[in-house]
């Protein structure tokens, strides 16, 4: 990321085995206004936390954009950032009552979106 931002490269391809991290990345180089308005909307609640594991249990039957939205709602509220892990009731205890992502997992992965 950081040769393409540096425009010491003009292209990467992208190649994960793993279609969650393709989705991914696919997101952040190819259609990273839908990431960011994701990011601003999506509720941090734990029935937002079940659709968004069931996308990435079930992943063939969603396309590329949900399965990476889910994936990276997954990665950010997961312990340890393990995609396939569970429970995020240490987020959503240091961030009560919040509407949306927390600053720590949300804004600041805007403005990298926006560079």
């Amino acid at each position: 990321m950081k040769l393409l931002l540096g425009k010491e490269v003009e292209h990467i391809i992208i190649n994960d085995i793993d279609r969650s991290i393709y989705s991914i990345w696919k997101l952040i180089l190819s259609d990273n206004d839908e990431l960011a308005s994701f990011i601003q909307s999506v509720p941090l609640t734990i029935d937002e936390w079940r659709k968004q594991k069931e996308i990435v249990t079930h992943q063939t039957d969603y396309d590329d954009c949900e399965l990476g939205l889910a994936s990276f709602f997954m990665n950010r509220t997961n312990v340890s950032g393990i995609i396939s892990g569970g429970d995020l009731s240490a987020v959503l205890a240091r961030t009560a009552n919040t509407k949306s992502m927390p600053a720590s997992t949300g804004t600041d992965y805007l403005e990298r979106l926006t560079r």
